[in-house]
């Protein structure tokens, strides 16, 4: 009797503890991509960053960086300011960095927001 109640606990006790495992990893994913994104939002550049945080702790945390930016420099300047938000909390984390480079559609883009941004003074 007791061998069949510890054969049905078990693995719901398993079930439970990976559950608040991997709320634990998402809370930390969705904390890393809010501190990220704030960072972000300084920018106002088209630029998106996605976090995700691997079950097994060792594993760095990836954060991927989407968007577009009218220079090389920019680029750089915008993949520098993740890594520093990170780098304190997570030294490991790595940064996958899918940013292109679009010179021109982005100075359409840029008089277009200057225009409408003229027009709301």
């Amino acid at each position: 009797m007791f061998g069949i109640i510890l054969a049905i606990l078990g693995p719901v006790g398993i079930a439970v503890i990976l559950s608040d495992i991997a709320r634990k990893h998402e809370e930390q994913a969705l904390s890393l991509q809010a501190r990220v994104s704030g960072a972000l939002s300084d920018a106002l550049l088209p630029i998106a960053a996605t976090v995700h945080v691997p079950l097994w702790r060792p594993a760095a945390a990836i954060i991927t960086l989407t968007g577009r930016v009218p220079t090389p420099q920019l680029r750089e300047a915008v993949v520098q300011t993740v890594f520093d938000q990170i780098w304190v909390t997570w030294p490991s984390a790595q940064i996958e960095n899918r940013i292109v480079v679009e010179p021109y559609s982005m100075r359409h883009a840029t008089a277009q927001t200057f225009v409408l941004g003229h027009d709301k003074k």
